[in-house]
């Protein structure tokens, strides 16, 4: 009876989406160009309207949550410019912070994230294209200060456990449709809509998107969620949880993007070692059977695909591994050349460097990015803020938390993270949120612990 209310109020939301999804399909494919630009500034208008009485009306609650919806649902490059610097989603998060109260976390991570501002700033200083640093400063900053002076309540945080859960099963089985019909059916009628370059394909194979514009950025959220889902499911281990994990397994495989399968092996491979030394390691042994069981049928049953395995084994993903390697050499070079510790400037895209930077292209690792931009000052106190969160969120003993954050450093060393995909900054802090600790604002009842007893 309880999977059947639960059916009933998950259908009472997904099927009004999608005919309304498949009603905006057929009326922009017939509308002329001058009709669908008309129709486009009404929709900004209208959405925009909407979204601000949502924000300020619902329940404080929920805003973690929606926030981390409109980074799934709003990719930059459908967006007008006035939110390509400061993202729906931080909006999101600072109104939750002006409806909730303050209480700052961590002296320890406040400390290295201050740092990180410091040297942020000098950075940007000494920085040949000082509007790249500046913009690249206001977003990073503008979205992590919400999590860091606001600790979510018990509530918030099975919100944000659920839209995971939620949106990786959803954007799994979108993921594949895609994949199968080789057509972006929602996201391709919302191009025509707003003339945006959404979800060009340009690659030898085609590549899903779903909703993000890109298959890298898909595919480095697939990881993050379906890491947080294996622990989900490795606490619970409920049918409904191992559909969804299913699910979001060939979700992530299906934009052929190698990195966000490492980051979620890498994921799982922590959780495996971990489990092992629980003190209820005879129930884990049988846990990670299944958990095994189902990775291996669902990566067995996408990577079959001959599309996918053309796209791992041509010279396109061949010369983008070879893009990766020249990367580092040349990078540590230019560090080592500078005349100063404060980097080149955060933010400043590669090819307005000249040399051998320029023809990286692009520099697709964050802690190379990092590294060039903050200058090696300013990067070690970026790290050093990112390994407090994970000291945070390991303290916490909340597996979801821990895993979540390991796919996500994992994730951004394998693409331009904080560069190319502005709205990234919104995950990383609803990450922090959903893993903070107990003595940070969350209830401990012993849930979801890496190292529970009994």
């Amino acid at each position: 009876m309880q999977v059947l209310e639960r059916f009933r109020y998950w259908a009472g939301i997904f099927v009004p989406a999608v005919v309304v999804g498949l009603i905006v399909v057929l009326i922009v494919s017939s509308m002329s160009r001058s009709d669908i630009s008309e129709l486009r500034n009404l929709v900004l208008a209208g959405a925009s309207i909407v979204g601000i009485v949502v924000v300020i009306f619902v329940p404080a609650r929920y805003l973690p949550s929606l926030a981390l919806v409109s980074f799934i649902l709003l990719p930059p490059s459908m967006m007008p410019n006035a939110f390509k610097v400061i993202v729906p989603g931080t909006i999101i998060l600072w109104v939750w912070v002006v409806r909730r109260k303050v209480s700052f976390g961590s002296v320890a991570v406040l400390g290295f994230f201050w740092g990180t501002a410091l040297f942020s700033v000098a950075s940007a200083a000494f920085s040949v294209d000082s509007a790249s640093s500046g913009t690249w400063i206001l977003t990073f900053f503008m979205s992590l200060i919400p999590a860091l002076i606001v600790s979510p309540s018990r509530e918030e945080r099975d919100l944000l456990e659920k839209t995971f859960l939620c949106a990786a099963g959803f954007l799994g089985l979108y993921g594949i449709l895609e994949f199968l019909t080789k057509r972006n059916l929602v996201y391709g009628a919302l191009q025509s809509l707003f003339g945006s370059d959404f979800s060009v394909q340009h690659w030898s194979t085609y590549r899903p998107t779903m909703t993000f514009g890109h298959p890298i950025p898909a595919a480095a959220f697939m990881a993050v969620a379906t890491a947080i889902v294996m622990a989900i499911w490795m606490q619970r281990r409920t049918v409904g949880t191992g559909v969804v994990l299913l699910l979001s397994l060939s979700g992530l495989v299906v934009p052929q993007t190698r990195g966000g399968i490492f980051a979620f092996g890498f994921a799982a491979l922590v959780a495996v070692a971990f489990a092992m030394f629980t003190q209820r390691a005879s129930k884990w042994r049988a846990r990670l059977l299944g958990l095994c069981a189902i990775c291996i049928i669902a990566l067995l049953f996408v990577s079959a695909h001959t599309n996918i395995l053309s796209r791992f084994q041509s010279g396109e993903a061949l010369s983008a591994l070879v893009q990766r390697q020249r990367t580092f050499p040349i990078i540590l070079d230019a560090i080592g050349g500078m005349d100063h510790p404060f980097g080149l400037g955060p933010g400043v895209p590669v090819e307005v460097l000249g040399g051998d930077l320029a023809g990286l292209g692009y520099v697709e690792n964050f802690y190379l990015q990092a590294l060039l931009g903050l200058g090696w000052l300013g990067a070690i106190f970026l790290f050093a803020f990112m390994g407090s969160i994970f000291w945070s969120a390991w303290r916490s003993q909340y597996l979801g938390g821990v895993l979540g954050l390991l796919a996500f450093f994992a994730v951004i060393a394998t693409f331009n993270a904080f560069d190319g995909y502005s709205s990234i900054f919104v995950l990383f802090s609803v990450l922090i949120m959903y893993s903070k600790s107990a003595d940070q604002g969350l209830q401990s009842d012993g849930a979801g612990r890496l190292f529970a007893s009994g």
